[in-house]
């Protein structure tokens, strides 16, 4: 079973809910499998920092633990720049989207850009509202603004596998690169929410560090590892105060066109024992020191993960048409059938390429060459003898040649790769009007300055340098159709894994945000396969993100938090809460301790419990203390069992209740059975006295007891007499109250009641005899008689307590089958029937 995640940036905005304590819900895995006792402290570990999209594992595999502890191989300056290009992604619709009938909006790159010295509110708001910021690539404004979440996690297992401390810490990450002349980006980092528990406390310390992942030539990173207390990383939390780094490129070593330098990086966070672990997840930077751009941008550092796209719409809010709406329509006809476009192709069908969207995407993608350049120049001639009636184009048959007021405009674009002059032979003309083709122009002249879009001169077709797309926007509201702005769908988080016991509140972390409005939240469950049917959960409030669930029995439930907003359809996420079960816990009501019963009389052992987890069945068991037992199962959270004995004796009753999980509680009880038709009792005897038999004095050796008892009558008490006494030390005076006497079949007897010593003080006894013989048998036990006395203060109870007079087996149970009475030094007991 895996963690699936993960309170994000509204937790922030929910105060309350940044509070760190022992006593919070671990957000743990659900039953690690168990750890040998004797693997290694790193194996006792689940740590690392995921994107806030991605599940967190229970464990780390034998094979991941072999991939961590080795270090991933260096790259060279071309290897760098291989894997960046492999790792490129076409940008999302709404992200390194550069609009080029816009004035202004938040994909508008600002003239020269500089890293702000503080993350700002609105790229930060809108990182905790898209949901691309949770996923593996992170979110990208544009290529010099760059934004991921992530969970940080340290989960502490027991050899057992069982969790003993727990760090959970969302964070955000904002980044920055830069075209003002400086090859550096700077990174910021602050955590959103902390929780910890067990082990872990707020002076535990936890951290983070940038690293240049595979240590690529020129790279380096300021800011060292953010070791810090828990307490002050919550700090940073509740003040949302950021952490920083700096990546520097060094130009130097670059063997690159435009001493261009590809950095791959990633972040390492530091477990509270000092323990690291990198995580794999990498972002590549691309620095650069283009010479083409303007004089104060010459050098710059950009994100490299997203391949960017020029946005050229046709109509504005207004429905009316844009400045560029000839260019555009003309780009657009060529991708939607572009067989249909001049000049014709003749030696098979045309494939228009950098279309955004369009797959394959590999070829797809254009590339900037120089203005005035070997293919510049070429793909401007090629074009002129298109659009030229007089060549031989004309048996194609141009449809309009351009007219006064217009130019012939071609697709792809002169300053690339992909022009006219491409031996593809994929590209078109039309005349279009003057001014939609100068301002189409200049707009592609800022996109390459802005999205800094290198040149690709002289490579061989397939090798770029750099790479972008064209999109085109038909509608006024965005690609797609509609009118207005894109209302964005929620993003909703269930918040980490949780854990907790049966019948107890669980706390939910749950967030959900939107960029327009409050979305509606509600929570719902579902069992997992190992619960038990009927078992049923309830939230606190199930329409609040932050909340509880309380369910009445143990298992793994899936709760789901679904985020709607009116407009989009219903976005959902879930995680997992693991409850354990509790056991319950027994009250022993009847019989009490020393209880008094008769043989072939029916008694009854009477037990109630409580227990959480309403939806158990439980069990009740009695052991006799005979070898038999006894069991019942439980009717209304209470346990009935009767029988009769048929012996005389003293029987210590285990009882037990189990749930139908396994878990159980025990409660125990002696009770006195006797029997008038047993027979009766003569003992005389002395034994040794151990030191510390009577209390506060180091009597002399031996001690003397006497009893006689017998029942007279079946009804009432036994009739008799008995006496204690240590010479010149102790006396218990002779007594004719005497409370039961038990006379058990294997020769042992006891007798209880109440006397005074020779002070005057009441005090109870129990006087305890074994008769010997040569071998176990009717009346009597193997070896020779044997005798025991305690004595205690009547003022401390009705059977013996904390305070005893005088016992010559200290410690010992008052049981008569559970301990060994002394030896007799001298006398007798004799049983008569």
């Amino acid at each position: 079973m895996s963690l699936t995640r993960r309170p994000t940036a509204a937790l922030a905005a929910a105060g309350a809910l940044l509070a760190m304590a022992a006593t919070a819900p671990a957000p743990a895995a659900a039953a690690p499998a168990p750890v040998a006792a004797q693997q290694a402290e790193a194996d006792r570990h689940v740590m690392g920092m995921v994107p806030a999209g991605k599940p967190i594992p229970v464990a780390p595999s034998a094979a991941e633990r072999r991939s961590a502890a080795a270090d991933p191989a260096p790259l060279t300056v071309q290897q760098a720049q291989h894997e960046a290009r492999r790792h490129a992604r076409p940008a999302p619709a709404e992200e390194a989207g550069f609009d080029v009938a816009r004035a202004a909006g938040p994909r508008i790159l600002r003239e020269k850009f500089s890293p702000p010295s503080q993350p700002e509110d609105d790229f930060v708001s809108e990182c905790q509202t898209t949901a691309a910021a949770t996923s593996e690539r992170g979110h990208m404004r544009n290529r010099l603004m760059w934004c991921a979440r992530y969970d940080a996690y340290d989960y502490i297992l027991d050899t057992r596998g069982r969790q003993t401390g727990f760090l959970f810490m969302p964070v955000i990450a904002i980044g920055y690169g830069r075209d003002d002349g400086q090859r550096n980006i700077t990174m910021f980092l602050r955590p959103e929410a902390v929780y910890v528990g067990g082990s872990y406390t707020p002076a535990s310390t936890f951290g983070f560090e940038m690293e240049c992942y595979r240590n690529t030539p020129g790279c380096s990173i300021s800011g060292g590892k953010q070791l810090l207390p828990v307490a002050a990383w919550l700090a940073h939390a509740t003040a949302k105060t950021w952490v920083s780094w700096q990546l520097d490129s060094d130009e130097t070593v670059s063997t690159l066109d435009d001493k261009a330098l590809y950095h791959p990086f990633n972040f390492e966070v530091t477990a509270r024992d000092g323990r690291t672990a990198d995580e794999e997840n990498q972002y590549f930077v691309r620095c650069d020191s283009a010479e083409y751009f303007l004089a104060s941008r010459t050098k710059a550092c950009i994100f490299h993960d997203v391949i960017p796209h020029l946005q050229y719409r046709m109509y504005e809010a207004d429905g009316s048409r844009t400045v560029v709406y000839a260019v555009a329509e003309h780009i657009r006809d060529a991708f939607a059938n572009p067989d249909a476009t001049y000049p014709r192709k003749l030696d098979g069908p045309k494939r228009i390429p950098g279309r955004y969207g369009a797959q394959p995407v590999q070829e797809q993608y254009l590339e900037r060459v120089p203005v005035g350049g070997t293919v510049h120049t070429a793909n401007g001639r090629e074009k002129d003898r298109a659009c030229d009636r007089t060549t031989p184009y004309q048996d194609t048959g141009l449809p309009q040649s351009p007219g006064e007021g217009e130019q012939c405009d071609e697709y792809p674009f002169a300053s690339t790769q992909q022009g006219a002059s491409n031996p593809n032979w994929d590209f078109s003309v039309r005349a279009v009007p003057t001014g939609d083709n100068s301002r189409a122009g200049s707009a592609l002249r800022d996109f390459y300055r802005d999205d800094r879009i290198l040149y690709s001169e002289n490579k061989p077709f397939g090798e770029w340098n750099d790479a972008f797309y064209v999109e085109i926007i038909e509608s006024s509201g965005g690609s797609g159709g509609g009118s207005g702005e894109v209302d964005h769908a929620p993003v909703v988080n269930a918040g980490p894994n949780v854990s907790g016991d049966e019948g107890s509140a669980i706390a939910l972390h749950g967030s959900a945000a939107d960029r327009e409005s409050s979305p509606a939240v509600s929570w719902s469950y579902t069992p997992g396969t190992d619960v038990d049917a009927g078992a049923t959960c309830r939230f606190a409030d199930a329409n609040d993100p932050q909340t509880s669930i309380t369910c009445t029995d143990d298992g793994t439930f899936t709760v789901t938090l679904t985020a709607d907003d009116g407009v989009n359809a219903p976005v959902s996420d879930s995680a997992t809460v693991s409850i354990d079960n509790v056991a319950p816990r027994l009250t022993l009501t009847a019989p009490n301790p020393w209880q008094l019963f008769r043989a072939r009389t029916s008694m009854a052992v009477t037990a109630t419990f409580t227990d959480p987890g309403t939806n158990d069945t439980h069990t009740c068991t009695v052991d006799w203390d005979d070898n038999a037992t006894g069991s019942a199962a439980a009717d209304n959270r209470t346990c009935t069992l009767r029988r009769a004995f048929a012996h005389a004796g003293m029987y210590t009753l285990g009882v037990r209740v189990t749930d139908d999980d396994g878990g159980a509680d025990d409660g125990g009880v002696m009770i006195v059975v006797y029997d008038p038709d047993a027979g009766w009792v003569n003992l005389d005897a002395a034994t040794a006295t151990p030191a510390g038999a009577l209390t506060g004095a180091n009597p002399a050796a031996w001690s003397w007891s006497h009893l006689t008892a017998r029942y007279y009558t079946q009804a009432g008490p036994p009739t008799g007499e008995a006496k204690t006494w240590i010479p010149d030390v102790f006396r218990m005076e002779p007594t004719s109250r005497l409370e039961w006497l038990v006379v058990t079949p294997d020769g042992k007897v006891a007798a209880k009641g109440t006397s005074t010593t020779g002070t005057g003080t009441a005090v109870g006894f129990v006087l305890y005899g074994y008769r010997g013989c040569a071998a176990t048998g009717p009346d009597c036990q193997a070896g020779p008689s044997r005798m025991r006395a305690v004595v205690w203060p009547s003022s401390t109870g009705a059977i013996p307590g904390a305070t005893i007079t005088y016992d010559n087996v200290r410690g010992g149970d008052y049981d008569i089958d559970r301990f060994t009475p002394l030896p007799l030094t001298s006398g007798s007991v004799q049983i008569h029937h």
